[in-house]
């Protein structure tokens, strides 16, 4: 899975994506927990949810900034996990999913903010891949400023 995300909102904890089915070892999700959670070590940073909200690994990269960020989430059908943000590695884990296409999907609980390009692959892209991607794109969301939907002038 791969998108695009920037929000400012510290308060409030929130899924960005998420794909799978609502059980444990079958869906996976990138979370942000806001300043309301007990641990400061979680605060600002993607993590990767797992049904039942445990064992969800937190990234490195402060992303909570007002700023477009590129993030990835990669499994390679094994047993390992990586997350990249801005095209670099921020996390890698060992986590056994069994998540296939089809399966559910939504994107924004409780998110405040913007969420682009959202893409799901069917297949684990390689570190180069990813970062391709986001080289690619990143002037385009260099230059882009709006803040919401309602800033494009639709409601």
């Amino acid at each position: 899975m791969l998108l695009w995300l920037k929000s400012s909102d510290t308060n409030n904890t929130k899924i960005c994506a998420y794909y799978g089915r609502p059980e444990a070892g079958n869906s996976f999700y990138l979370i942000i927990f806001g300043h309301v959670h007990p641990n400061k070590q979680r605060w600002d940073r993607l993590s990767v949810g797992n049904a039942g909200g445990r064992d969800e690994p937190v990234g490195k990269t402060f992303i909570v900034d007002g700023k477009w960020h590129h993030a990835a989430l990669v499994y390679d059908g094994r047993s390992t996990t990586r997350l990249y943000v801005d095209g670099n590695q921020d996390l890698v884990f060992n986590r056994r999913y069994s998540t296939t296409l089809p399966g559910q999907g939504f994107l924004g609980d409780s998110y405040k903010g913007v969420l682009d390009e959202i893409i799901i692959v069917n297949r684990a892209l390689s570190q180069e891949e990813v970062k391709g991607v986001y080289e690619a794109q990143k002037l385009r969301f260099a230059n882009t400023t709006f803040e919401s939907i309602n800033s494009l002038g639709t409601k």
